[in-house]
């Protein structure tokens, strides 16, 4: 396991308790034990005969553990208990350690771990812990430290000084607690007074089981407490991802019923774009979230459920009352009011403190904490993360003024599987599109997919959409960066338009280069798809304006377009009435209108990122980085072929594009991208002939039965 490392966390009586007596319970099995507790050490220990008299399975582990002096020793290994103490019921998960290794006849010491993660109060609240100061003759516990503690991993790249400061300033946070939240309540109001009530639903032998501990825990906690009330909503179990079960309650027709809070949730854009400037990032997490919030005592019969052995109500505000995230994030708020948006950033649960330096850092983080503190919000540690130079945050990374998409939600996009009707058409979009800011022309991208969201429309999952999947897919598995937008920094918007779709990218320069802010894009309409191209670069640049608005409004910036007559078109006095439409809605910002040629037709630069010499290239009208080497390499006839180009005398791979063997050189088009194709070629050959479309084709491409 490698050399133990030396960490200086001896703490002699500062916070330490004379030692109690409480219960131990394991596998319905209970002991007495006495216990210390020890702020400073980083673990919770147990003593090996009291494990023993416990009967507990311990998981071995073999870990070293330092801070006895000069002496190492190797932990028997951990195990998790129920310790049931005069004023609290946790569970702990206590490291094993020979009896020598604790003083005196304690059988426990009680940690950070416990201290600093859970909803513990450390002075002499009827609620928590209680935690004596200046006790001379209390006995001096040397600390525990181990290379798994969580808290040194959630402060990775501090040094021990800096650590051991920070553990202080968490430590006195906590010490201020206020015994409940005081910034707010649930209160719950209905539009009838006809009660919800629903009979128990049957359960699995093993499922009762496991509802029976659920309900017992929540109970000790003070979570929940026995009921008498005439609503009954009933409970569901749902699986999570480690295998373990979940009890939930099923609120959905109470909540049809109830009166609802407005209180709105923050834009997760402004939230990320206020970050531009910060180098540091601590993000705070809340210990039970909403298990925090007290309920109105005549509200509380409203949260009443039932299960196969009883009838339960909420003390503390529950997961899946329709109110519950308004009433939290308005509490919150109003705890951390005058911080917001400057040295804290909230949404719900999750609290991130930005700074340029450490310094900084700590001095907005004890400001934050103490307001938490004083409001009786509580943090799970265990979920916290210091002063770290790249956090994940609402789904996304962000590090140094970049952007880009959580890494686990991208495994999520590629490990589902492709959509088998509607509702997983639904599920694929609603998950990627969170991520369409990365993806240039993410609609036009999506287009075949999309189209199957239509009534009208029989579902097939064709090779043209998995294609678009696999290359959104593809797209994110990149990690495609965005800089954050600074308004100090110069702005650019680059817009595009064809009758299949319009898009555009907000860039911002900084000494001398340009980055990408964000993309934007969305298909036209049938109506919108026969305006002339004049109408197209227009409606472009006035629907870009408008979904950037929150960026340009009140700046100067450049629009750059490849439509030259639209910089004239201020100066015209005979507009179309739509142009004047749209030109009117541009009046409110400070804008000039830059010339970017571009290539008249579509014929240029599409087939491939390396064209192949002799091969016209062709660029689709969509205009993105989509090449055929990208429909290729997810077409089986391709695939075949770049596995095994000895079999096909047809075809040959030349620099990852599969062209014809004989000249002049024609690229293949696999069956996902044909229909597009001819569409491109049609369209953008002023509707000819289909015999004069083909024959078109023919001089750059080639698939077989091409004219049928």
């Amino acid at each position: 396991h490698g050399k133990p490392k030396t960490v200086m966390l001896i703490r002699r009586g500062r916070d330490l308790d004379t030692s109690p007596i409480a219960t131990l319970i394991y596998n319905n099995k209970a002991i007495s034990f006495t216990y210390l507790i020890d702020s400073g050490a980083d673990l919770s220990i147990l003593s090996e005969s009291a494990a023993l008299r416990l009967n507990a399975i311990v998981h071995k582990d073999g870990r070293f553990l330092t801070g006895f002096g000069t002496k190492l020793v190797r932990s028997i290994g951990t195990c998790e208990i129920i310790a049931v103490l005069p004023a609290i019921t946790l569970e702990i998960v206590f490291t094993i350690v020979p009896d020598d290794v604790i003083p005196g006849t304690v059988d426990a010491i009680i940690g950070w771990d416990v201290v600093g993660q859970s909803h513990v109060r450390v002075d002499k609240s009827s609620n928590g812990l209680e935690l004596y100061h200046d006790l001379s003759n209390a006995p001096q516990i040397m600390t525990v430290s181990t290379f798994s503690n969580i808290t040194d991993a959630n402060m990775s790249g501090l040094d021990e000084h800096t650590k051991l400061k920070l553990k202080q300033l968490l430590l006195d946070a906590q010490e201020k607690t206020a015994t409940n939240i005081t910034t707010g309540e649930l209160k719950i109001r209905l539009k009838d007074d006809v009660p919800v009530a629903f009979r128990p639903r049957r359960l699995a032998h093993a499922e009762r089981i496991k509802v029976q501990e659920i309900v017992h825990e929540l109970l000790v906690s003070g979570i929940i407490r026995e009921s008498t009330s005439s609503y009954a909503s009933p409970i569901v179990l749902v699986r999570k991802k480690t295998g373990d079960l979940r009890m939930c309650v099923d609120y959905r027709e109470i909540n049809k019923k109830a009166i609802r809070e407005r209180y709105p949730l923050p834009f997760i854009l402004d939230q990320i774009d206020a970050l531009c400037h910060a180098s540091f990032f601590t993000t705070l997490d809340m210990k039970s979230g909403f298990h925090q919030m007290e309920i109105e005592e005549n509200s509380k019969h409203f949260t009443a459920f039932i299960t196969p052995d009883g009838l339960f109500e909420y003390n503390k505000m529950p997961f899946g009352f329709v109110n519950s995230p308004a009433v939290y994030q308005r509490a919150i708020d109003k705890a951390l009011e005058g911080l917001k948006g400057n040295m804290a950033f909230v949404y719900m649960d999750d609290v991130l403190v930005p700074s340029k330096t450490v310094q900084e850092g700590f001095q907005h983080l004890k400001v934050v904490l103490d307001a938490l503190a004083s409001a009786g919000f509580r943090l799970n540690y265990a979920k916290c993360v210091f002063f770290a130079t790249e956090i994940e945050y609402l789904g996304v990374i962000i590090a140094n003024g970049t952007v880009r998409p959580s890494t686990r939600k991208v495994i999520a996009l590629k490990e589902a599987p492709a959509p088998k009707d509607v509702k997983g058409v639904r599920q694929f979009l609603g998950l990627a599109s969170y991520f369409r800011r990365f993806i240039e022309r993410f609609s036009v991208i999506t287009a075949p997919i999309t189209k199957l969201l239509r009534k009208s429309e029989p579902f097939e999952w064709s090779d043209e959409c998995e294609c678009a999947r696999q290359l959104i897919i593809e797209k994110l598995t990149d990690k495609p960066v965005l800089r954050i937008f600074n308004p100090k920094l110069q702005s650019e918007l680059h817009t595009d338009a064809s009758s299949i779709g319009i898009g555009a990218v907000l860039f911002q320069k900084e000494n001398n280069l340009t980055y990408p802010i964000a993309y934007y894009s969305r298909r036209t309409t049938n109506y919108e798809s026969k305006y002339h191209s004049y109408d197209l670069e227009t409606m472009a640049i006035v629907d870009a304006v408008e979904h950037f608005r929150v960026y340009l409004y009140g700046t100067h910036f450049t629009i750059y377009t490849d439509c030259n007559s639209v910089r004239a078109t201020a100066l015209k006095k005979n507009l179309h009435p739509r142009v004047a439409r749209w030109w009117m809605i541009l009046q409110d910002y400070d804008f000039n209108i830059e010339y970017r040629p571009g290539p008249k037709l579509a014929h240029v630069d599409y087939l491939s990122r390396n064209p192949v010499k002799s091969v016209s290239v062709l660029k689709d009208i969509t205009k993105s980085c989509t090449t055929l080497k990208d429909f290729q390499q997810y077409d089986q006839f391709c695939k075949n072929v770049k596995e095994n180009p000895s079999e096909y005398t047809d075809y040959t791979v030349n620099d990852g594009l599969i062209v014809t063997k004989t000249e002049p050189f024609k690229c293949f088009v696999p069956i996902a991208a044909r229909l597009k194709t001819m569409q491109l070629y049609h369209d953008q050959s002023s509707h000819i002939g289909w015999d004069k479309c083909i024959a078109k084709m023919r001089e750059d491409l080639q698939w077989p039965r091409m004219g049928q």
